[in-house]
């Protein structure tokens, strides 16, 4: 939850730095990398922002939210 307090509160690099903890515990949680790219996407880092939105889907090929983000990020 810290994560995404820091993502709503426009501090995306604590929020990255929160989800990168997350990921290093949980790599099978598709809801992390999707806000890791939705992070990157409001840095205006749109690769990253895609490789994070593709790693979602390589854990959860039916994440309807990661195809959502991926495709507003041209990926």
């Amino acid at each position: 939850m810290l994560g995404i307090i820091a993502y709503q509160t426009k501090e995306y690099d604590r929020a990255l730095g929160y989800f990168q903890q997350v990921i290093s515990i949980k790599q099978d949680w598709p809801e992390t990398y999707n806000n890791m790219g939705a992070c990157f996407w409001e840095q205006g880092k749109i690769e990253q922002a895609i490789a994070a939105y593709k790693q979602a889907l390589a854990v959860k090929p039916d994440y309807f939210d990661a195809y959502d983000n991926l495709a507003l990020a041209g990926g």
